[in-house]
């Protein structure tokens, strides 16, 4: 099975465009409305940290990569960040990331702020004239939930 990837360090609190390869987060899903996001995800994280088919995430830091479906329905997967290509076990869910271009901050506030840390990313993305969207990449989640910086990038959508 193909080792975890992890990402250069992007500069504290400033919005970067970044081009990626194709990834994606292997793990655990939750699939729910906005609402219950808040007992679902807890809920995936508990059946992620009780697997052990899957490689050790790079720098002990997990991911949780999300979409939105439709309807006010979003998938959330909580899982380890891998190349595209990786060999993970048939039991896995799935986030593909897509190669292409990325908006990309280091948050390093609490957890419970990552929001507006996302929302520094899509208001940067406005003022900027680009389409952000589609899918979004969290990564820094600690196994033993140790605070620490957290890497927040969000899809550029179009042409790039």
């Amino acid at each position: 099975m193909a080792g975890a990837v992890g990402a250069t360090d992007p500069a504290p609190g400033r919005v970067e465009l970044v081009r990626r390869p194709a990834l994606v987060v292997a793990g655990e899903p939750a699939v729910g409305a906005f609402g219950e996001l808040g007992e679902l995800v807890p809920a995936a994280w508990r059946r992620l940290l009780a697997r052990s088919d899957l490689p050790a995430p790079a720098g002990g830091r997990y991911a949780e990569a999300s979409a939105g479906l439709g309807g006010g329905r979003y998938l959330e997967v909580v899982g380890v960040l891998l190349e595209a290509a990786a060999d993970v076990p048939d039991e896995c869910a799935l986030a593909l990331l897509p190669a292409g271009r990325w908006a990309r901050l280091l948050f390093e506030g609490p957890v419970s702020r990552i929001g507006d840390g996302f929302g520094e990313v899509l208001a940067w993305g406005e003022r900027n004239g680009l389409a952000l969207g589609g899918r979004k990449l969290d990564v820094g989640y600690a196994a033993d939930g140790r605070e620490g910086p957290h890497e927040l990038s969000v899809q550029v959508l179009g042409a790039g």
